[in-house]
């Protein structure tokens, strides 16, 4: 019996590495999306995201930057600190001072920084200081940053001045003690010695009267280290006018001076009581002038340089003689 109608026909399948059909009424492949990459089945496809632009990012940073800045200004600002700018008079001229730092509860400045036309400064009040960038330190009032009313002030120098201030500036009365030890006492106007006041010098003497741009200047008396004295009128912080002056040896002088000179007309006197009464030049006896010798003997005439001049004036004895004067007396002294 045949045996080759009873087997099953075989299936061909097809060779490896071939494609198969797709079925009819199958499921559809999966297409394929621009990148390579296959959406799921019934998820629509990304897009691509956009890019910002350059200008949108700066002005995001921007904004930030400013808010922060704010933001710091405003914690500044419950921590007490502020930013003061001034108009005020300093030395007869309007100028602008600015405060940056704390203030107290009444907003006076309390601890921080003061910018002036020409220097700085470091305010603690808590201290009572003002410390300025040249060296200065003053304790005291202040109106509007500046200098005001009774502090003291003492310089990078060594000199130091305690007393009252008027807009910045050293006015009214108070001590001034230089570093070389000498002191003032008195009256100031716009930083200078003016009106009256005493000065005591570290080397000895003193001068009490009156000032004038830092300068003696009007009536005044004048104590000298040696001892001497004088009293009378100054100008451009030298004797000048009438006054009196009394020598440590005893001599005096009382007439006109001219440039701390004895110059015009004046009386000086010996310790010893000679006399001369006339013009005076250069310090000494110069013109028309009578000495008198403690004998009692004068003489009248001309003088030059401290000396009599030979024939030029009268001798008068003690009995009331009188003589030409024909050679220099000997006796005349020399003046101081």
């Amino acid at each position: 019996m045949d045996n080759r109608n009873n087997q099953r026909p075989q299936t061909r399948r097809p060779a490896q590495g071939g494609a198969r059909r797709p079925q009819t009424g199958g499921p559809r492949q999966a297409q394929r999306v621009p990148g390579g990459r296959t959406p799921s089945r019934g998820t629509p496809a990304r897009r691509p995201k956009k890019h910002r632009s350059t200008k949108a990012v700066i002005l995001r940073l921007f904004v930030a930057a400013l808010l922060c800045v704010l933001l710091v200004f405003f914690v500044l600002f419950l921590a007490g600190f502020r930013y003061m700018s001034y108009k005020v008079v300093r030395y007869d001229q309007t100028v602008t001072v600015k405060y940056i730092g704390r203030v107290d509860r009444d907003g006076n400045p309390s601890k921080g920084k003061v910018i002036y036309p020409d220097k700085t400064a470091t305010v603690n009040a808590s201290e009572g200081t003002v410390t300025y960038s040249n060296g200065d330190v003053y304790r005291g009032g202040l109106n509007k940053m500046l200098k005001h009313n009774t502090g003291k002030l003492i310089f990078a120098n060594g000199d130091t001045y305690e007393g009252t201030f008027v807009n910045d500036v050293i006015s009214g009365a108070g001590t001034y003690t230089y570093a070389n030890g000498d002191s003032y006492t008195g009256e100031f106007v716009n930083g200078v010695r003016a009106g009256q006041g005493v000065m005591t010098y570290a080397s000895g003497g003193s001068y009490e009267g009156a000032f004038a741009d830092g300068k003696r200047s009007g009536q005044g008396k004048q104590v000298y280290a040696d001892g001497s004295v004088y009293e009378g009128g100054f100008s451009e912080d030298l004797k000048n006018g009438d006054g009196k002056i009394t020598y440590a040896n005893g001599d005096s002088y009382e007439g006109q001076f001219v440039n701390d000179k004895r110059e015009g007309m004046g009386t000086y006197l010996w310790a010893n009581g000679e006399k001369y009464t006339g013009q005076f030049k250069d310090d000494v006896m110069h013109g028309q002038g009578t000495f008198t010798a403690t004998s009692g003997r004068t003489y009248t005439g001309s003088f030059e340089n401290g000396m009599i001049v030979a024939g030029g004036g009268t001798a008068r004895e003690p009995d009331g003689s009188v003589s030409d004067a024909s050679e220099p007396d000997a006796s005349v002294s020399d003046t101081q």
